[in-house]
């Protein structure tokens, strides 16, 4: 019974109440590639339920940050999203962000447990 609680308390950080304060996050190494795949968030704004910020060259991005709390084996055992006023967004990139760590398109298991930052721009 004691090495199961034992066992149990490796595999999960030792809080798992989200931080107050996102700045001081280790970021999570995302590919470059991560924030390509903007058909989603795209058509969220052309439905008028998000809003892009426009850049000065005339496009325009999402930025959906995500807060990670990975477990000791490197799995994501929390993704909260921030508020960006745009929910659909939000919980997409949420779920983008935990299918990568999940397939191994990002590489955790060198990671410490605990919580990260990630951040996935779209732009067009």
């Amino acid at each position: 019974m004691i090495a199961l609680l034992l066992f149990a308390a490796l595999q999960v950080p030792a809080t798992e109440t989200p931080p107050a304060d996102w700045t001081a996050l280790p970021l999570l190494p995302l590919p470059e590639n991560a924030g390509e795949r903007i058909t989603y968030a795209r058509a969220e704004v052309a439905a008028g339920r998000c809003k892009a910020d426009p850049l000065p060259d005339g496009r325009s991005q999402v930025v959906a940050p995500v807060a990670l709390l990975l477990a000791a084996d490197g799995t994501v055992r929390r993704a909260l999203p921030q508020a960006i006023d745009c929910p659909t967004v939000e919980q997409y990139t949420a779920g983008y962000v935990s299918t990568m760590v999940r397939t191994g398109t990002v590489r955790t298991a060198s990671l410490r447990p605990g919580w990260y930052k990630a951040t996935i721009t779209y732009q067009w």
